[in-house]
């Protein structure tokens, strides 16, 4: 147990004797890194609960299923009930709140280095941009098994049940391709990631650099509504940056496995859709990817800023 040494030492003592815990701090609550981490885990916590009926939609209709999250909500709801619509959730749940710590941790460790070596002891837009990237870019390493094996539970068609859940998923996959399949689109997600949560954070920390200077305020006097708004746009603007490479890193990480495999590299992906589709065909499904970005991303930003603001 430590006590908050804030008062002078007469003062302390009396406070103790009177009410022991009254200035206990929980020594973790001390520790930077474990605030990081406990706000960015529960930002991905709210992520999943929020955007996962919409992200099933946008996957149904990427990989030719249906033409609107609309007639995909409604077909989904329909034949499987409302909790349909979080199918494939339990792998989301768990691995984008630690996705999430271990990201935004990423790009806090970046931004320190950075920093180091900054002659101004602050950081440029270039530079925030940089450590968005060096996160998304780690991460993608752990996004791509995890998005893989969510892809293949909700493009799974009703009445046809290829898995059983995420482990029967991961079973298979190993059994069928091992490794590689697992992180089948590696290298999409890769190019996704980088450059997508470079945009992400440069977006949303302009925005709260902006309110601070026009206002004369701190970080934590920005208002609840504002810090929605902004993490509303940073999410819509991430999308936008990369959307032709999700659709397309979605149908290669959808197809099936050695000889039963459609695709059987990202250049043949790219030409499919093409040919399908035209260039409208890379940006299909955007609709509900921006009406669940939006949403998502305001959670995600707020929740880790006021996990923050309480935790001291």
């Amino acid at each position: 147990m430590l006590l908050e040494s804030n008062l002078n030492q007469d003062n302390s003592r009396n406070s103790t004797i009177s009410n022991p815990l009254t200035h206990y701090v929980c020594p973790l609550l001390k520790n930077e890194s474990f605030k990081q981490t406990f706000s960015a885990f529960n930002g991905g916590l709210a992520q999943t609960l929020i955007g996962q009926p919409l992200d099933l939609c946008k996957v149904l209709i990427q990989t030719g299923q249906f033409k609107s999250p609309i007639a995909a909500a409604r077909s989904v709801v329909k034949n499987e009930g409302v909790l349909g619509l979080y199918k494939g959730s339990l792998v989301p749940l768990l691995g984008v709140g630690v996705i999430n710590a271990i990201m935004f941790n990423f790009c806090f460790e970046a931004r320190r280095l950075i920093l180091k070596h900054s002659e101004t002891g602050a950081l440029t837009l270039s530079q925030i941009y940089l450590s968005g990237t060096i996160a998304g870019g780690l991460t993608s390493f752990i996004n791509t098994p995890v998005e893989g094996i969510r892809i293949l539970l909700q493009a799974q068609p009703h009445g046809i049940k290829l898995f059983n859940g995420p482990s029967h998923c991961i079973a298979q996959i190993w059994k069928q391709a091992g490794l590689s399949g697992l992180f089948r689109g590696l290298g999409l997600t890769f190019a996704r990631d980088t450059h997508a949560h470079g945009v992400w954070f440069l977006t949303y920390e302009y925005l709260i650099e902006r309110s601070c200077g026009l206002r004369k305020c701190k970080r934590e006097d920005i208002p609840l509504w504002e810090l929605l708004v902004y993490g509303a746009i940073a999410g819509d603007l991430l999308w936008l940056s990369v959307y032709p490479i999700d659709v397309v890193k979605t149908i290669r990480q959808n197809d099936q496995f050695g000889l039963q495999a459609k695709f059987h590299n990202t250049k043949e992906v790219v030409m499919y859709v093409y040919k399908t589709s035209g260039w409208k065909g890379f940006w299909s499904g955007l609709t509900s990817s921006l009406l669940r970005a939006a949403p998502v991303n305001a959670g995600v930003f707020c929740t880790v800023e006021l996990c923050l603001r309480n935790l001291g």
